[in-house]
């Protein structure tokens, strides 16, 4: 890295780029400021000043128990959509809004940052309850309906993380035992969607779809959210339906083909 005093004039922009790919860099080790002001060269109130540009723009997040930085929710949007090579929101949103038209509830559009997973969309109904939820907010892995897609779909390095962090119970309906995740997630593979029964939230039930690329990896879910008067048990079925045909649209438009068996 160069430092502040280098003859060459660098633009805060090059050093804000420069911290950005230096915690990127770093992979799973977080970095303390003092961490960053010793790889970068630059100055202690350079460093903090860009780096706390960075977190207003969700680059960068500051873990506030252990005061250390890594990469945000935001770069992991900007990754997906350029995995896809499309711009995966704008491709999504007017399937999304047609679904929520449908399901008279709130949808979310998902990805993976981690062990959370961070809404990168929400389209809301004039007929729902506003939910708390919202655009850039991270969800539980093991309870959402959005988290468990992902996970299901995710490699095993990630589950054990996971539980290594601890599976935090959001409601008494929230699943906490790893062995029990396990073969939940597995039911979602099988069964192509995810449930979410008030496990995240009391009062709130929601099911869920993966999205694929054009190569067939999950890169995000949707889902269907409201009260249990919105989204009623006996009405589950009929919203997976509808959840599952518009994933089934918007991996397409993203150029995902399914394989179909010749006979």
């Amino acid at each position: 890295m160069s430092s502040d005093s280098s003859p060459e004039k660098i633009t805060a922009i090059d050093k804000a780029l420069m911290l950005l790919t230096l915690v990127g860099e770093n992979g799973r080790r977080p970095l303390r400021l003092t961490d960053i002001v010793e790889l970068s060269g630059f100055s202690k109130p350079t460093v903090h000043r860009l780096l706390n540009a960075l977190r207003h723009h969700g680059l960068v997040i500051l873990d506030e128990s252990t005061h250390k930085y890594e990469l945000g929710s935001k770069v992991l949007v900007l990754g997906a959509q350029y995995r896809s090579g499309l711009n995966m929101e704008s491709k999504a949103l007017p399937l999304l809004r047609e679904l929520v038209r449908q399901a008279a509830a709130t949808v979310h559009m998902g990805i993976r940052d981690g062990i959370h997973a961070v809404y990168i969309e929400k389209v809301e109904s004039d007929q729902s309850i506003r939910l708390a939820s919202g655009v850039g907010q991270r969800a539980s892995l093991h309870s959402s309906s959005i988290g468990k897609v992902l996970l299901a779909h995710s490699g095993d390095d990630v589950f054990t993380a996971l539980v290594d962090h601890g599976l935090a119970a959001r409601t008494a309906n929230t699943i906490v035992d790893p062995e029990r995740l396990r073969r939940e997630i597995a039911d979602v593979r099988q069964q192509g969607f995810a449930v979410d029964d008030q496990e995240n939230e009391i009062g709130i039930r929601c099911v869920a779809a993966p999205i694929r690329d054009h190569r067939g990896e999950v890169i995000a879910s949707i889902s269907i959210s409201g009260t249990l008067t919105q989204v009623p048990k006996q009405s589950v079925n009929r919203q997976v339906m509808m959840l599952m045909e518009s994933a089934k649209r918007i991996s397409a438009a993203l150029g995902y083909r399914e394989q179909r068996i010749a006979g």
